[in-house]
């Protein structure tokens, strides 16, 4: 049963704009792969997006966890995922949740998407 969903739209010029933002929100790891893409800018405001929809998803819950709480690596098949070891992921846990999370860049714009739904058992 889905608990929770979010979306969030980031424009990247903004955040271009707004000096070291993407540094405070984003964790070092986050940071550094995005660094290592041709736009890293948008990237950027895609892990951003991600984080936001994740933190909307999660707005009925107690204890809602902060911007680098959440960590929003990929995996193997290069999907975005929440890394195992961020706190997001325990309270995920914590709560019999799972959370899927997609990201979409246009032009300057970058999207995120989160659902969380409860873990079958």
């Amino acid at each position: 049963m889905i608990k929770g969903n979010g979306l969030d739209i980031v424009c990247a010029e903004r955040l271009k704009a707004k000096d070291k933002l993407a540094e405070r929100i984003l964790t070092r790891k986050e940071y550094e792969y995005c660094r290592t893409k041709r736009n890293p800018i948008l990237h950027m405001a895609g892990r951003i997006a991600a984080k936001e929809a994740l933190y909307k998803a999660l707005a009925n819950y107690e204890n809602p966890v902060y911007w680098k709480d959440i960590e929003v690596l990929n995996g193997l098949n290069g999907r975005p995922m929440l890394s195992e070891e961020c706190n997001a992921t325990r309270f995920l846990d914590k709560n019999n949740l799972i959370c899927s999370i997609s990201i979409s860049h246009d032009g300057s714009y970058a999207a995120g998407q989160a659902i969380v739904w409860e873990k079958k058992e």
